[in-house]
């Protein structure tokens, strides 16, 4: 009986919606994502049940939360507040060889495959 009601659910979702595995990227992605994750959702559900549940240690996330910004994430702000204000500037007609380009000419040193990591909607 039990196998007669498998056969007769609904095959699984393409691309993997609904699988957890692979269907949400937080628990593929790098620790830092699954720790932000963790600090979004506190609130909500106790920190060890979610450290449990993305598979990082309570231990790690308490560090990484008193761990100061790496001087790269510290360039990448400087960079995106040029970003948002030349964006706002080009009432958003800037692709991403303008976009360089016009940061270049402020006086800032980047390429435009460091621009492509620099989310301006954040």
């Amino acid at each position: 009986m039990e196998s007669s009601a498998r056969s007769q659910r609904e095959p699984s979702a393409p691309g993997g919606e609904g699988d957890i595995k692979e269907g949400n990227n937080v628990l593929r992605g790098p620790k830092q994502m699954r720790f932000a994750f963790v600090e979004e959702h506190r609130a909500h559900v106790p920190v060890d049940r979610l450290c449990n549940i993305w598979g990082v240690t309570p231990r790690g996330y308490r560090s990484w939360r008193r761990r100061p910004l790496s001087q790269r994430q510290r360039d990448d702000m400087v960079v995106l507040a040029h970003i948002r204000n030349q964006h706002h500037l080009s009432l958003g007609s800037y692709g991403l060889p303008r976009m360089t380009q016009e940061l270049k000419e402020t006086g800032l040193v980047v390429g435009h495959r460091r621009l492509v990591g620099i989310d301006p909607t954040q």
